[in-house]
């Protein structure tokens, strides 16, 4: 992303039976979707409305994934204490044309996450 270009930052925090789970952190381009903050964000997935309403299309994936250490502010959104052990997912999205549409960095409960990756090439 070009130095400058203005940003959307999405920030959700994903639960189950009452448990925080994961959460998010998710960059997108201004330009590409000017009036994304006007979409549903609690009640959409966001990969949903980048594809339905903005028609971007995965074409390339950029994943990595490691451990992570909760500071302060992800441990109080996870419901852990600073410490916890976490497992961090960064994404990068491409459409056909190699343009980046959107960049995540999702922490994972280490506890509560099992991570499973499947692809078609």
């Amino acid at each position: 992303v070009p130095l400058g270009e203005e940003l959307f930052k999405i920030k959700r925090v994903r639960a189950t039976n009452g448990s925080s789970i994961s959460y998010h952190k998710s960059y997108v381009p201004v330009a590409l979707c000017p009036d994304l903050d006007q979409k549903d964000l609690q009640g959409e997935q966001l990969c949903k409305i980048m594809s339905s309403d903005y028609l971007l299309q995965r074409s390339r994936v950029v994943e990595t994934m490691q451990s992570y250490i909760a500071d302060t502010t992800k441990a109080g959104y996870l419901e852990v204490f600073p410490g916890f052990p976490l497992i961090l997912l960064e994404d990068q999205l491409y459409t056909a044309d190699n343009t980046l549409y959107e960049y995540t960095r999702v922490y994972f409960r280490g506890d509560k996450i099992k991570v499973r990756i499947e692809y078609n090439v």
